[in-house]
This record gives structure tokens, sequence and C-alpha cells, in this order.
């Protein structure tokens, strides 16, 4: 593919144009109108007379004037040539794309014409007309009928275009061709078509002859001929085209008298002829020592075997049409693939190293141990996709999911030896004393669901409610060593009595106390002050609570219905913290003690007794059991 980029400088142009034109005839009456210009760019000065009467040239004095352009412009070529085969050749160009721009010594003359000759119909004998006179008349009304306008402006005028496409055929060692080519021009509107057939041969490099025959718009009478001679330095080329097949026989005698009364052919209905002799002297060494039709000057490869003579490129070397680097002339397989290229023997064919019947170019698993059936990648067959080729595989049904978790002899790895295979085994690490109490994820069982497995467990029939309250060998834990399990003990981490749900039991004597103290503890009225007169209480408990740890008692405030319910509940939580605080203040920790108003919500009488509301203004002490650690 190519281009050519061309400068192109004008030095002188005449053109014309007509812009309209209409002739309307009659036997009384004749009238002809029309519209047209004359563009003219030429050194020198062009004078227009008036209506055209004439028109004179005064060419310029210095020769400066003579070579500069009139005007300027650029033109490119465009051009591809395409091997499809060794032997074919296509070509197409696009040539003579541009224009000239005249803007110097430029002249543009518009003129508009409107005559009409009615004369013939006024003249009743013409053998009575003076016809020179007429004639004169005649002309000069036809002249006064043009009106012209004289500008100096610029125009543009386009090359012709010309499109190319041709394609040519070599045989007999590239000795004969054929060819065709179609050229297409465009000059101004007009379209001119151009097809020609050629027939070339080169028998050798010192002799080239050319035939051909064109169709020119339909007529198809032109032929062609072009002749290379070599003699030693000097090259001789006589090349002819467009003659014409139409010829009328002439004889000499009658061009004159004196000239013989031979025949010769005159060609007719044609345009012109090209006829063309060039002469080149070469000068350089044209030594050819292969032998091959490439000079050593050129010859890249000067010493190509005679076997390789008649098959080498432009530059001397073998051919090698499939490009696998094994000439022509030696290759034994010449239509290698492309992809096979680095993949032939000696003799161009294509290496099969391991004997599987997949050229190597193509084989994914080159090193195949002999015999061994393959797909079509030249790699083992492996049915089952388990990476185990088949001819090593023992177990050829590996199921897809368990792909990775096979041995090398393809079959299905159970690391653990449980029975169960490592694809499906959730705990691929189970103890060797475990693999009879498994289940079908490879699991140790663990039938009682309270975290310790079958093969561990001791106690395997753990109650449902114990889960997560035993202990390594799947026991119920007790705790605080109390004889009540855990899971039964409200107290686990204290010792207590069976009948209390593992928890100690209350002293008699401490239950009293807290009797006394529904009644006991007074406080002004509506106000959450304690009375002195219930000190003496207060301090037995502070004294009970020292002596017992493990007591973790919920100070409880109680009111009657009589009044505000909200205020009642205010006031029975603010007494209720008033006895904690006189509690902590005679030693007994804080952390041990919760202080809480639930106003009238919890009666234990009837609040419409003045006995019953009496009952139910009370403080409560409710006591439970935590742990306690002594130092």
């Amino acid at each position: 593919m190519g281009g050519k980029l061309k400068f192109l400088a004008g030095n002188a142009i005449v053109t014309s144009s007509n812009d309209y034109f209409n002739l309307n005839a009659g036997i009384e009456q004749w009238n002809m109108k029309g519209t047209g210009s004359l563009n003219i760019a030429v050194p020198g000065e062009v004078t227009i007379g008036d209506k055209f009467e004439s028109m004179d040239y005064t060419e310029p004095e210095d020769t400066q004037s003579w070579l500069k352009p009139s005007g300027m412009g650029f033109g490119i070529d465009l051009g591809l040539t395409y091997k499809p085969l060794e032997n074919v050749t296509l070509s197409a160009a696009l040539v003579d794309l541009g224009s000239i721009n005249w803007n110097k010594n430029m002249k543009k003359v518009a003129y508009n014409m409107d005559y009409t000759f009615d004369g013939l119909a006024k003249i009743d004998n013409l053998d009575s007309v003076d016809m020179d006179a007429f004639l004169d008349t005649l002309s000069n009304a036809f002249k006064n009928s043009f009106t012209t306008e004289e500008k100096a402006t610029s125009f543009s005028t386009s090359l012709s275009p010309k499109l190319n496409v041709g394609a040519e055929y070599a045989f007999a060692n590239n000795k004969l061709s054929v060819g065709l080519l179609s050229s297409t021009m465009k000059v101004k509107s007009n379209m001119y078509q151009e097809l020609t057939a050629a027939f070339n041969m080169r028998p050798s490099n010192w002799f080239n002859l050319s035939l051909a025959y064109s169709i020119l718009n339909g007529r198809m009478s032109n032929i062609g001929a072009a002749l290379g001679i070599r003699t030693g330095f000097i090259y001789w080329n006589l090349a002819s085209d467009y003659v014409s097949l139409n010829n009328a026989p002439l004889s000499l005698s009658d061009v004159h008298s004196s000239l013989p009364a031979t025949k010769v052919p005159i060609p007719y209905n044609s345009k012109g002829l090209n006829l063309a002799l060039t002469v080149n002297f070469v000068f350089g060494n044209k030594v050819d020592k292969d032998h091959d039709g490439v000079v050593d000057k050129k010859d890249k490869c000067p010493d190509t075997p005679k076997a390789a003579r008649k098959k080498v490129d432009l530059n001397g070397c073998p051919l090698d049409t499939d490009q696998d680097s094994i000439p022509d002339y030696l290759d034994q397989c010449p239509d290698t693939p492309l992809a096979a290229r680095g993949f032939v023997d000696s003799k161009g064919c294509l290496l099969d190293s391991d004997n599987d019947s997949i050229p190597d170019y193509l084989d994914k698993c080159p090193d195949t141990p002999l015999g061994v059936t393959v797909d079509s990648l030249g790699c083992p067959l492996d049915t089952d996709r388990d990476s185990v080729p088949d001819y090593l595989d023992q177990c050829p049904d590996t199921p897809i999911e368990a792909h990775g978790f096979i041995d090398d002899k393809g079959c299905l790895l159970d690391t653990d030896q449980d029975s169960v295979p490592d694809y499906l085994d959730l705990c691929p690490n189970t103890p060797l004393e475990a693999q009879k109490y498994i289940d079908k994820n490879g699991c140790p069982m663990d039938s009682d669901s309270d975290g310790i497995p079958d093969y561990l467990d001791q106690c395997p029939n753990t109650p449902v409610e114990a889960r997560g309250m035993v202990d390594e060998k799947g026991c119920p834990r007790d705790t605080d060593g109390d004889g009540v399990y855990d899971f039964k003990d409200d107290c686990p981490k204290i010792p207590g009595d069976s009948t209390n749900h593992g928890c100690p039991v209350v002293k008699k004597e401490v239950r009293t106390l807290f009797q006394k103290a529904l009644k006991g503890i007074q406080f002004d009225t509506g106000k959450d002050i304690i009375k002195p007169s219930s000190y003496p209480i207060l301090d037995q408990i502070a004294q009970v609570l020292k002596e017992n740890p493990t007591y973790f008692i919920e100070i409880q405030g109680h009111t009657d219905n009589v009044g505000n319910p909200q205020k009642n509940m205010e006031l029975s939580e603010k007494r209720a913290t008033a006895v904690k605080k006189y509690l902590v203040a005679k030693g007994v920790e804080e952390s041990r003690m919760t202080a809480k108003g639930y106003g009238d919500t919890m009666p234990v009488a009837s609040n419409k007794t003045a006995a019953g509301r009496a009952l139910n203004r009370r403080v409560e002490f409710i006591v439970t059991f935590e742990e306690v650690k002594f130092e």
C-alpha cells in the first residue's frame, strides 16, 4: 500500500462553459438565448473586445513571467497491491485526485446572448439579394446580441481522476502471465471506461513481450504491444497502444503521382495513437554465478543449489511458499499451516514427537507414552476428569464433586480411614478409636447431643436439659458437690439442700427476724425518714447479713392504695432506698443489696380495712444466694 502527494503548478489555461442555451427555430423567425463564461489564466495580457469582436494577446517581456505559474494546487495518488497466492497479484490505484486554483494572470468574461432573426420571411426572391451585404448584416446583428462583463476573478479546475483495478496471474515458473486492467476516468461530468487484457512473456532475463487488447467505451478496436530487449548494458523498449483495427486502404499514387501504387492501411474511427521508443543504459555488474535469474549484486542467496534455481524469489533465495523454513524444492509437505512453523522436520512435514497422531504444534502433551489413547489436544484421555489419565486411573468413575480429593491412582482419598471419603468428610481428622462411632458426614456421633462424642461419653443418656452442663466424660456436673446436678441446682456454686433446689436453707431465726421487720420498720408519715424506733431491728438485720456473706437481698418497699398511685410508687422506692443506705452505714456491702419500690401493686391483704392497709404498708427482705470467695 502506498500513496503519493503531488504539488501542481499550471502556466496557462483557457476554458469555456455554457451555462444555458436555447434555440427556437420557425419558418418566420429564429431566436437564440444563452449564458456562459470564458476563463483565462495565461502569462502576459489578453485583451477581449466588446461583444467578442476581437481578442489580442501580448506576450510577457521577461523569461521569469513565462516561468511563474498562474495557478497552483495539490493532487494525490493512492495504490495498493495484494498477493493472495504466490502467482496471483491484485492491484488497485486511485490517481489524480486534486485541483488547481488559478489566481494569477486570470480573467473571467461572462456573456449573455439574446438574438432574434426574421430576415428570411422578408425575402421574396433570393436571386435579387446581395448575399455578401446580407451576411455582413446578419453577422453584425448576431454580434450585437451579445453583452459581456469582464472580471479578474480566481477560479479552480479539477483534475480528471482515474480508478485503476488490475489482476495478474503468472504461470510457467513466472515466465508467462495474463492480466486484466480496468480504468475509469472522470472528465468533468463524463465517465470514460477502458478495459484492457494483456498477455506477457518473459522467457529470459534479456527478452520480454506484451500484447494487449483494449475496450474503450464499448469500442472494441484497440490493440497494443510492447517489446523489451537487453543487449549488454543497453535496454531497448518499443511500445504502442490505442492502435485501431478499423483501417481503410490508401494507394500512395493517389497522394502523389510520383509514388508507387502500393496500398497502405490508414486507421479511421480513432482519435489517437500512442507510440513510444525508449533506450536505457544500465551500468554495473550483472554476473549471476548461481544462474537463478537474479544478478549477484541483488542476490541475497548467491549459492542457490541447482535444484532450487527455478524456484527463487526476487532476492534470489529459494522459495518457501508455506514459510516453514524448508524451501519448496526440499519441502515434501508444501502446505504446512501457518501455526505449525517451527514444528516441522527436515522434509517440511509436521513433527509428531510422541507418535500419538497429533502433530506437535497442536499437541498440548508432547511426551505422551506410546500406545496411550489421547484426545484432540494430544493429551491422555481422562474420562472422569479427575486429573488422573485413564491409563493410570484405577477408579475411572470418580464423581465430579470429588475432584481434588483423589490419590495418584485416581481413587477417593480417606485420610482418617473412617470409611467416609474426604470429599464428603466434614471431620477429616477423626481419631482412630472413634471410627466405629461416626455419622454419614464422617464426624464422631454424639447421641445425647451433650457435646461429648459417644466414643468418649461415659454417660451416653444425658437428659436434654443437662446439655452444656456436663464434664469431659459426658456426665452431668455438680460444681458445688451438694449432690444436686448443676442443671437442677438453683445455686450451682454454693452447697445447698436438695429440698431447696440446691440452695442453702435460710435459718429459722433469720426468717423470724425478717417477719418482724415487716411491721417493725416505721417511717414518718408520708416520708422516707426511718423512725428511731426501727433502728434496733435494722441493726439486727445488718448483723445477720454480715454473718451470712452468701445472702444477697432485695429490699422491697410497699404501700397501701390510699392516695396517688404514682406518688405511692415513688414513696415506696425512696423508703426501700433509705433502708439500704442505713444497712450500708452499718457495714453491709452495698453490692449485696438492691432496693426497689412497688407502691400498691403487691398487696398482702385487703386495702378495704384499716388492718389490711396496715399490713400492706411494709418493707420486705427477699434473700438470694451467690458464690462468695473468702480470702
